[in-house]
């Protein structure tokens, strides 16, 4: 019964819809019964296609909200779906090393905790310099999974996942860099001791592993 409820404006849509077919074509353009047919048969798969992708975006969403839960639900991961979709793909590496699992995630929380925060702090730039070691961190935790895995696709997969993070950390860590320049630029006078973000390349794991060769 909640769903006919529900479904009501949708299929008074379509019923308007189709009666204004009829009557274009019947009063109108005087189209044949066929032309009317194959209208309604075009309205009807569009329909079907439309629904499929509302069944596909649900399906979506319970996939994601399932793989967020799997990682820890972390606060602010949902600001951005391409990181739980980046730790879940790495989520049995978990057993060779729960603390820098849980640690760069922690850390990357961090960064989307200031971010989230970002266009009304106080002391934005020093709050992008904590943003910026914290997306370092965690590049560092993940770089530790060097030590735990052997096989030479694994090290692989461990190279694409660093060069991902990277560019999703720099790609927030951009967003709070624009927020606190804007910050700086609208308080009432800019003089010596307003403060802008510096510039940085984008956040890098320390590289104490140089012979794999990450970077």
């Amino acid at each position: 019964m909640d769903n006919i409820v529900e479904n009501i404006p949708n299929n008074f849509v379509y019923i308007v819809i189709i009666a204004s077919i009829f009557y274009i074509f019947t009063q109108v353009i005087q189209a044949r019964t066929s032309h009317i047919f194959s209208l309604i048969v075009t309205f009807f798969i569009i329909k079907t296609l439309r629904e499929k992708s509302t069944t596909e975006y649900e399906n979506f969403n319970t996939d994601i909200d399932y793989r967020y839960e799997l990682i820890g639900l972390p606060s602010n991961f949902y600001m951005d779906v391409n990181l739980i979709n980046l730790y879940f793909s790495i989520y049995k590496w978990k057993n060779f090393n729960p603390h820098n699992y849980n640690e760069s995630i922690r850390a990357v929380n961090n960064v989307l905790q200031i971010e989230k925060h970002s266009q009304k702090l106080s002391r934005c730039v020093d709050n992008y310099e904590i943003a910026y070691d914290q997306s370092k961190n965690a590049l560092n935790m993940l770089h530790g999974f060097i030590y735990n895995i052997e096989q030479p696709q694994l090290v692989a997969k461990l190279k694409k996942v660093l060069h991902r993070l990277q560019e999703l950390l720099a790609r927030h860590l951009s967003n709070i860099r624009k927020n606190c320049d804007t910050i700086e630029k609208n308080k009432p006078k800019i003089n010596v001791d307003s403060r802008f973000v510096q510039d940085h390349d984008g956040p890098k794991a320390h590289d104490q592993y140089s012979q794999f060769d990450f970077y």
